[in-house]
């Protein structure tokens, strides 16, 4: 529910208006003018309740108004029907699967799939037909098959877990190098030989970690002082390769591929960077490596990392 609540007034923004009746500049016009009657109605102040048979209406003349789907499930959400709003958040996502706002139909069924065994049905029953739509964004593409790791974790489905686990692109077992607690954030701005692919100027060790969120075991990294330390994930294509890596961490972090090129640098101490990255890399066949360099306050500091299908297939 926060999630959508944080996510609608961006979105309302994109369509071209604003709640209050404040006087609009032709450009807003005209983007309002793009819209369905309903919306129009909607953000001329109209009530939702009056407007829930025009959106109706609408989606029937035109199932793939991902807009529209989005409108009525917030309606029906508001007045309580969440499991309605959860059938027709799916329903709008299945019809328009390559809309930009499709992230705004799989926030919703992601936020409301464990209300209760009639939602999560309905989710388990959904994800492979959605799943199976080949013009889903990369990143609405990995969010459900999250939302499949998920479901399968708490059915206590291992084997659904290992291929939900693979699917969303998760790097398990990294490999990690001691912790600098000296002069932690330093360290942390100097380039060390590793990073330019001198490896072996590290001693690494194998985490037994096999979870979404990366980091090193909460034993080897000091729980009383900062630590700056790297940690090396290997990994393998067969064929020249267009991929995303997908990247979300609140942390000071910097990531190098193949000891050739820094991809991007979160620098927290000096500004509030976004902590979220999407990064479009082109592979080679054959080995190659991300190299992760954290400075983190706790042992239990950790990222999301994936590397993601950038053709979302």
């Amino acid at each position: 529910m926060k999630k959508i609540l944080l996510v609608l007034p961006a979105m309302l923004l994109v369509l071209g208006g604003c709640l209050h009746r404040a006087p609009q500049s032709a450009p807003a016009q005209d983007a309002n003018a793009s819209l369905s009657q309903p919306w129009q109605s909607f953000l001329s102040g109209g009530k939702p309740s009056a407007l829930e048979a025009k959106f109706h209406a609408e989606l029937i003349r035109e199932p793939g108004n991902a807009a529209d789907a989005f409108a009525l499930a917030r309606i029906m959400l508001a007045r309580g029907e969440r499991e309605k709003a959860l059938v027709t958040a799916v329903e709008g996502l299945k019809n328009a699967p390559g809309s930009p706002l499709a992230f705004l139909l799989e926030g919703m069924i992601s936020s409301q799939a464990f209300y209760n065994s009639a939602t999560t049905k309905l989710v388990r029953d959904s994800l492979p037909l959605l799943l199976h739509e080949q013009s889903l964004d990369p990143q609405v593409r990995f969010n459900l098959h999250w939302l499949a790791l998920h479901l399968a974790a708490r059915e206590s489905d291992a084997a659904g877990m290992k291929r939900a686990f693979q699917d969303c692109g998760f790097v398990p077992n990294p490999w990690y190098s001691k912790p600098v607690t000296h002069l932690a954030r330093l360290a942390f701005l100097e380039t060390w030989r590793a990073e330019k692919g001198e490896l072996a100027t590290r001693k690494w060790t194998s985490s037994p970690l096999f979870q979404t969120d990366l980091r090193a075991p909460l034993y080897a990294v000091p729980n009383d002082r900062e630590s700056t330390y790297l940690m090396l994930v290997p990994f393998r294509v067969e064929h020249k390769t267009k991929a995303l890596l997908f990247f979300n961490a609140s942390l000071t972090s910097r990531v190098v591929l193949d000891g050739r090129e820094t991809l991007f640098t979160n620098d927290f101490f000096n500004k509030q960077p976004s902590p979220s990255v999407l990064q479009k890399l082109q592979l080679s066949p054959g080995y190659h490596y991300l190299l992760v360099k954290l400075f983190v306050a706790s042992p239990s500091d950790s990222v999301h990392m994936a590397l993601l299908d950038a053709n979302a297939v």
